[in-house]
């Protein structure tokens, strides 16, 4: 099963910020590792358009603990954001029968709103903004 790609800014320090394309399950990992504050979700150029192909999650959840490393405790990121492999919550998020809209901080949905052209009340919480994003991509 193919999943979506987003690009992201990691602001790693105040002199450096890195532009990125990932898939969408790494975002929440890109949060742990710097912070909400720091993870930006950011528009894709005109005509900029990514495919996947088919993704194994055994391999794609190897591949980030190798990508990302581990915490200063010594647990992968991918494990400290997504638990064990063998407890399934990864699989269900690389195969997309998880839900990752609920792993977005309240500032990425807002750009993600912002960049599809959908009206909100910016003082809204981060529930309310999940749910008016989660309409969108149900179509309701």
């Amino acid at each position: 099963m193919s999943r979506d790609f987003v690009k992201v800014s990691v602001h790693r320090n105040p002199m450096e910020r890195h532009v990125s394309v990932v898939h969408d399950y790494e975002v929440p990992i890109l949060n742990a590792m710097f912070g909400d504050e720091n993870v930006q979700l950011e528009p894709f150029d005109e005509g900029e358009a990514y495919d996947t192909g088919d993704i194994d999650p055994a391999g794609e959840y190897e591949r980030l603990g190798a990508r990302y490393g581990a915490n200063e405790s010594g647990v992968p990121w991918v494990q400290f954001v997504y638990g064990r492999f063998e407890d399934g919550h990864f699989e269900d998020q690389c195969t997309g029968s998880g839900d990752t809209s609920d792993k977005l901080t309240r500032k990425q949905i807002m750009t993600e709103l912002d960049g599809l052209g959908v009206e909100y009340n910016p003082r809204d919480k981060l529930a309310a903004l999940n749910e008016i994003l989660k309409s969108i991509d149900t179509g309701e």
